[in-house]
């Protein structure tokens, strides 16, 4: 069971390299508690590159997944953002 949430894991986010060294979460939220923004990304010269998935949501709940890899857009999954 490990094995196989450890490969889900980096078939998800990808494998990090030894210059990689930490993922790092960002997470915002709604005043009143629903999810706004959670992404994951690593820090490299001083700037965020996006690594793994990506979550925006509007408040009533509609939003997209995208999947990054060294900051570079991978894959858009749902398409529930509203103008």
């Amino acid at each position: 069971m490990t094995f196989l949430l450890l490969g889900l894991l980096l078939a998800v986010t990808g494998c990090v390299t030894a210059k990689q060294t930490e993922l790092k979460t960002h997470i915002e939220y709604y005043p009143g508690g629903e999810l706004k923004l959670r992404y994951t990304y690593y820090e490299k010269n001083g700037r965020e590159v996006l690594h793994g998935m990506k979550e925006i949501r509007q408040a009533n709940g509609n939003g997209i997944t995208e999947e990054y890899k060294d900051g570079v857009r991978v894959q858009t999954y749902g398409s529930g953002i509203n103008p």
